[in-house]
């Protein structure tokens, strides 16, 4: 590999660091754990349609009226002129492109299955809920370019003014909040069922289902870790302080930005 890969994620301002978006943190994670060369070009929402069409990216999915859906993560490998969204799919080809002796494997065989059942369930149980507690800080996290288009396109999309879904002090809120921790409450039962009873949902390597749970903690740590009664203050303690160990983890070797 000569040339780095250039990874394109959306900017922010609620930290230094500038990355938020729990979609791109998956890819920036897998990034990391592969210990590949990468660059970080940083896009406002009304650039990254016409940045993805620019490199050839293929769409991620359809609007409702049926055009292209242009959207983040994305990578460019100069390496072998491959542009790509999603960060399943990003994964899938980062390990296949650049095997990686003594890194953890995305997908073990015979788990992608067990995998996409796995995200599918915390998906509607927890991040399904975060998600509507998230919105307004979202907003807060966002820059200037960014915040008219992503209120616009999401408050169409709920079918409501963001700062009105779940605002703190709400019933709406906390029944999101009990929602998200019943959640992962039934999760970490499952985490439990394993004989290894390590920290990661196979064991002492983490696979792409604990890449997508990693990142989720980490998008609502970073959009409203500080805020008083947000959710992440509960997730992180939560069964037994299970999820604020997992992100640490994560954090502590594979967060750099590049």
């Amino acid at each position: 590999m000569s040339k780095s890969i250039i990874f394109y994620d959306f900017d922010g301002v609620a930290t230094a660091c500038r990355c938020w978006n729990p979609n791109t943190w998956k890819a920036r994670y897998v990034l990391n754990i592969k210990g590949l060369p990468y660059t970080t070009t940083w896009l406002e929402y009304p650039e990254v349609e016409p940045v993805l069409k620019k490199i050839n990216a293929i769409p991620s999915a359809k609007k409702a009226d049926g055009s292209d859906l242009y959207t983040l993560p994305a990578i460019y490998d100069p390496n072998t002129g491959v542009a790509l969204t999603d960060s399943e799919k990003i994964a899938e080809y980062l390990e296949k492109q650049y095997p990686t002796p003594g890194t953890p494997a995305f997908f073990p065989p015979g788990t992608r299955a067990l995998q996409q059942g796995f995200r599918d369930a915390f998906a509607a149980r927890v991040r399904g809920n975060v998600l509507k507690l998230s919105m307004q800080p979202i907003v807060d996290s966002l820059t200037p370019g960014s915040v008219d288009y992503f209120c616009r396109t999401r408050a169409a999309a709920l079918g409501s003014p963001l700062d009105k879904i779940a605002p703190p002090g709400s019933e709406a809120h906390a029944n999101f909040v009990k929602a998200a921790l019943d959640g992962l409450n039934m999760i970490s039962l499952w985490y439990e069922l394993n004989e290894t009873k390590g920290l990661y949902i196979m064991g002492d390597k983490p696979c792409f289902a604990d890449v997508d749970i990693a990142a989720t903690f980490n998008w609502v740590r970073i959009v409203g870790g500080k805020r008083e009664g947000d959710v992440w203050n509960a997730i992180e303690k939560a069964d037994g302080g299970r999820w604020g160990k997992l992100l640490d983890a994560f954090n502590e070797k594979w967060s750099a930005v590049h």
